[in-house]
Formats: C-alpha cells, sequence, structure tokens
C-alpha cells in the first residue's frame, strides 16, 4: 500500500473517532436526534397528496440532499474506526 494511500485510511479512522467522540455527549446527541428531525430522515423523500399535480423537483432534490448529509453523519457515527468503510462511504462527492 502506497504513503498516500495509508495517509488517507489514518486521516478517515481519525473522522471515524471525532464523529464519535463529538456525538456521543449529551449535547451532541441531542444535535444529532435535532439534525435527525430536520434532515428528513426518517421520512420519505417523495410523497404525493390527494389532489397534488406532480412532484416539485427542487424539493425532492433539496431534501435529498438533507437525506444524503445525514446518512453521511450516521454512517461516520456508527462505523468502527479499525475496519475499512466501503470506498463510496468514504469518498466525498463533488
Amino acid at each position: 500500500m502506497r504513503k498516500a494511500e495509508r495517509d488517507k485510511q489514518e486521516i478517515d479512522k481519525q473522522i471515524i473517532i471525532d464523529f464519535k467522540s463529538t456525538f456521543a455527549s449529551p449535547e451532541g446527541k441531542r444535535v444529532l436526534d435535532h439534525l435527525m428531525n430536520i434532515c428528513t430522515i426518517a421520512k420519505p423523500s417523495v410523497s404525493v397528496r390527494a389532489g397534488s399535480v406532480g412532484i416539485d423537483t427542487s424539493r425532492l432534490l433539496f431534501d435529498e440532499g438533507q437525506r444524503c448529509f445525514m446518512l453521511h453523519i450516521m454512517n461516520r457515527v456508527n462505523a468502527d474506526p479499525m475496519k475499512t468503510l466501503p470506498e463510496d462511504a468514504i469518498t466525498e462527492r463533488t
């Protein structure tokens, strides 16, 4: 394994440790709960109401962005820093 890959793995491990310590305190747990409530993680991104016409794609994209953000946080909080996350879970989106 090349040095750059080892460095990236070490940084990824440290980030997981940082997420875990940030959200482990009572204050961090309150913030995490708050973020889960506002980031639409527990409800579907698309819902069709009776009498509605089509889907608001702007709202859908916004809600999916929030959901992706929250899933990223939850993946880090629940990850084991000693195990390598799948590449798509580590790689930041551009």
